[in-house]
């Protein structure tokens, strides 16, 4: 069973429908507000979210709380933004979702790897018309959402072994690295929660061959969950020391979650550059910015404040 399925059969342990089965004791003011009068399906939503939070707190009992504060602290210290001197952000793709913040700075970028399409390709489209080489994997459409020359899609999944019916990051950076000493190619990644999977199969030096990476970072309300927390802590500490967070945006299609003093998105939108291309200082940027908006036009954006933990 891969790590994927492995992970969704825990979630599926945790989901809101099974914890209700539980019928476990519930702090006093859910309780009241379940038992006062039929609840709203956003309020019912919230309340079995919140079950579902008690639930993977018990995982961590008396003490141990507390070593998942700093674990949780930790890594999030490690995507604290910075800004790249003397080099500006451009926004590229669709004015909400779909669209991506990225240095405006493409020297020696001459592909794209574009994992997780469905049928928004408005960033491949502009980077395409920036004369660089798309290629688009996405296994979930039956046929390419846009027609470009400079622009090759795939009906594959990326995971984090080789198979027929796979691609590898490894795989792809073995056809598009040029060899050469500056990085030629840009990652957008958005595969549903297989990102960490994925990252944490490839090596590093094999990542660091990115320029920039940009992309969707699933399921951060699941931190509580031993598995998913080891994963991710493998991921960011690898993604650190090659690369740095330029960029940072809350996916507002999805809910905040409030675990143990921490507000964290569930669904968090980051750019990375390559240490080695740029020269990094301390930001004290608040996001959302200008370059910014909410993927759910319906709903206000989240505030993330600069983002310091």
């Amino acid at each position: 069973m891969s790590f994927g399925s492995q992970f969704r059969k825990t979630m599926a342990a945790f989901s809101p429908k099974s914890t209700l089965a539980q019928n476990e004791p519930l702090d006093p003011t859910p309780h009241q507000l379940q038992a006062a009068s039929p609840l709203s399906p956003e309020e019912a939503a919230h309340l079995e979210r919140f079950r579902m939070e008690r639930r993977m707190l018990d995982e961590w009992p008396g003490a141990a709380q507390g070593e998942l504060v700093a674990r949780i602290r930790a890594l999030l210290t490690k995507l604290r933004p910075m800004q790249a001197v003397g080099r500006n952000k451009a926004r590229f793709g669709s004015p909400n979702d779909g669209g991506y913040v990225l240095l405006d700075d493409f020297r020696n970028v001459d592909t794209v790897l574009s994992f997780g399409v469905e049928h928004n390709a408005e960033f491949d489209l502009q980077m395409a018309g920036r004369g660089m080489a798309v290629r688009q994997f996405d296994h979930t459409i039956e046929s390419a959402p846009a027609q470009h020359p400079s622009i090759r899609w795939e009906k594959k999944k990326i995971a984090a072994e080789l198979t027929p019916e796979t691609r590898t990051i490894s795989s792809l950076l073995s056809e598009s690295d040029r060899g050469c000493e500056a990085p030629n190619t840009i990652l957008k990644i958005d595969i549903e929660h297989d990102e960490w999977p994925v990252f944490d199969a490839t090596p590093l030096e094999d990542l660091s061959r990115f320029a920039q990476i940009t992309g969707e970072f699933h399921g951060f309300d699941y931190l509580a969950l031993r598995e998913r927390l080891e994963v991710v802590e493998r991921v960011i500490d690898k993604l650190s020391r090659a690369f740095a967070v330029i960029h940072v945006h809350a996916n507002n299609h999805c809910d905040v979650t409030h675990l143990l003093g921490f507000s964290i998105p569930y669904v968090l939108e980051f750019t990375l550059v390559n240490r080695s291309l740029y020269e990094l200082k301390e930001s004290d940027e608040v996001f959302p910015g200008p370059l910014d908006a909410p993927c759910d036009p319906t709903r206000p954006d989240i505030a993330l404040g600069t983002f310091r933990f």
